[in-house]
């Protein structure tokens, strides 16, 4: 049996600090200073990072910047990996006369590390952020131990009156882990597509509501949302009506598990984002294949106004109140 050894390192990729933690078989590098954004998930014995690398990856802190709105802002600083989304989710919006950008404020923010840590069995670190413009201040343990990534993460309302947000974490699965023969599955009971995505190469209804892992297809006929397509794609959705908070990553020819699980009583749904050099234009130019499986507080994807709009399901903070959620990722051997 091979010992566990934990550990903690800091060191620098692309000017920016990174904290490692260690702790066999997994290696994981965190960016406080970027979101607090998980960059890797390295399963050691095959050398395999799980997470999905954008086209540009992680770029130089203090590069200059060329976006004029909030998508193209996000983009830029997106480095693929895992991500923070509060207090909004989604297209941009102005909601109790605050502008929110896309996909909220704790991803950009800068997180302070107010502690890191290594035991015989785990290696952690604890990160808090003020979030300026949504007043919310949030803090965040990332713990590595025993072949999981535990994500503890809290959020409390300074304002003197209630607010409604979204949250969700934002893990985004990437080659050589994601492959056509992965199989994905999950204990939803239902998969709702986004009723405003529709893009040439998406293949299921916008608004279709069906049975997963099972969805009617555009053209007719079902599509298996469990199976990777062989050509390009682009699916947008919503998983709901949970038996259990659980998805799941099964590569059979790398013999390795991914499975997520979280607390249902923030994140009662999650986000189903698949990406296979489907987008010929800006911006990934046909170079990306990705798979995001996301817990979130509240759907669809499109700002905290149009959920409102659309639906009830909006996190609602009380006067003061602190909520805590926890995400775990475990990867094990099939």
């Amino acid at each position: 049996m091979v010992p566990i050894r934990a550990c903690v390192d800091k060191i620098r990729i692309s000017e920016w600090d990174v904290v490692r933690l260690e702790a066999h078989p997994l290696q994981v590098d965190v960016v406080p200073g970027k979101g607090g954004d998980i960059l890797s998930v390295r399963w050691l014995p095959s050398d395999i990072d799980l997470l999905w690398t954008s086209p540009w990856g992680l770029r130089r802190k203090g590069a200059t910047s060329m976006a004029t709105d909030s998508v193209s802002r996000f983009l830029e600083s997106y480095p693929g990996g895992w991500q923070s989304i509060f207090p909004n989710g989604g297209d941009a919006c102005v909601d109790d006369g605050v502008e929110h950008g896309f996909h909220g404020e704790a991803c950009l923010a800068s997180w302070q590390v107010e502690r890191v840590f290594a035991e015989p069995e785990q290696a952690g670190v604890v990160m808090s952020a003020l979030l300026e413009r949504s007043n919310f201040f949030m803090t965040k343990q990332i713990t590595v131990e025993q072949g999981s990534v535990v994500i503890v993460e809290s959020a409390r309302n300074l304002s003197a009156h209630s607010r409604e947000v979204m949250w969700s974490h934002h893990p985004a699965f990437g080659p050589p882990f994601l492959s056509e023969d992965c199989i994905v599955g999950a204990d939803a009971r239902r998969f709702v597509v986004d009723d405003e995505r529709d893009t040439p190469a998406g293949d299921l209804p916008p608004g279709s509501i069906s049975k997963w892992p099972h969805a009617a297809a555009k053209t007719g006929g079902i599509v298996d949302l469990g199976s990777i397509p062989a050509g390009p794609s682009d699916r947008f959705g919503y998983l709901t009506d949970f038996e259990a908070p659980r998805m799941w990553i099964r590569n059979p020819s790398l013999g390795l598990v991914a499975e997520i699980t979280w607390d249902l009583s923030v994140f009662p749904y999650a986000w189903f984002w698949l990406e296979k050099n489907a987008t010929v234009g800006y911006p990934w130019f046909g170079d990306a294949f990705v798979l995001g499986l996301e817990p979130a507080s509240s759907y669809p994807g499109q700002g905290i106004v149009n959920v409102r709009r659309k639906t009830t399901n909006l996190l609602r903070f009380a006067e003061g109140e602190t909520k805590t959620a926890e995400v775990r990722l475990t990867v094990s051997q099939l």
